[in-house]
């Protein structure tokens, strides 16, 4: 059977026109719908991946590629005088590591172990330069301070003896240990300082406008002195890299001091 609505009738061109409009019409909006709709959902994810708090691409620092270069890793540096950018280089040499802090006002250079426990300490500022090795319990310190000959011996009780800390912890953080007990030489003071650090857990922590998954490290100064002597690290979970130092300094004068990374770059030999 054939309805009356299934019949074609011829249109005007006036009227062809028309449906013509109406047709397009209808496929832009249908059309317009469907895009619209993925619009609407990609500019959604884009809002929130930018409103949400997101984690920074931690930067790399893979020890397997000492052999092929060293790590340049920049710090910037609130100090007792101001701001400025500290450098921390790492390279690979002989069965350890050499690792070179230059700070703003002096600089140091470690010999490590593979267990970046320190052997061998060079330091220098405007009016000391000392050079430090350990020999069993004993740490030889020899040079000159303000303009003096040094040569002096000091007994160090702990078996660990870590110098930029920095580097040196990159291991303890991403270790099952919750704490550790090493030696700290004290350059200004030519002594030697018991220091323990204990792990405070994992938090979020903002750095020069990026977000990282850090551990919260605590150290204190052991004995009388471990009420002036405070302050809070963090170390990457990821790979162990150093993110923030924040404490109380005693060295060489007394200031609130915080560090935080801003950039690491890997040079080729």
């Amino acid at each position: 059977m054939v309805c009356k609505t299934d019949i074609f009738e011829p249109a005007s061109g006036t009227d062809r026109v028309t449906d013509l409009k109406v047709k397009n019409n209808i496929q832009r909006n249908r059309l317009f719908r469907g895009i619209n709709l993925k619009n609407i959902v990609t500019a959604l994810i884009l809002l929130f991946a930018v409103a949400l708090p997101g984690f920074a691409e931690i930067f790399e620092l893979d020890f397997n590629r000492l052999d092929e270069g060293k790590y340049i890793l920049t710090y910037e540096e609130h100090y007792y005088d101001g701001v400025g950018e500290s450098f921390l280089t790492v390279q690979k040499f002989e069965n350890g590591y050499h690792a070179a802090w230059k700070g703003i006002t002096d600089s140091s250079e470690v010999f490590t172990d593979l267990d970046f426990n320190t052997y061998k300490m060079v330091f220098s500022d405007s009016d000391t330069s000392l050079i430090i090795e350990r020999a069993g319990n004993i740490l030889k310190v020899s040079g000159r301070d303000k303009g003096k000959v040094v040569a002096k011996e000091l007994n160090i009780k702990e078996d660990n003896w870590l110098q930029i800390l920095s580097f040196s912890l990159m291991s303890f953080t991403l270790s099952d240990n919750q704490k550790v007990n090493f030696a700290l030489f004290d350059p200004y003071n030519i002594k030697v300082r018991n220091m323990r650090i204990d792990k405070k857990g994992v938090e979020t922590i903002s750095v020069l406008g990026k977000e990282y998954r850090a551990e919260k490290l605590s150290m204190r100064m052991n004995g009388v002195l471990s009420a002036f002597w405070k302050s809070n690290l963090w170390n990457s979970t990821d790979n162990g890299l150093h993110l923030q130092y924040k404490g109380v300094n005693v060295i060489p004068t007394l200031y609130k001091a915080r560090i935080m990374l801003k950039n690491v770059e890997f040079i080729p030999y």
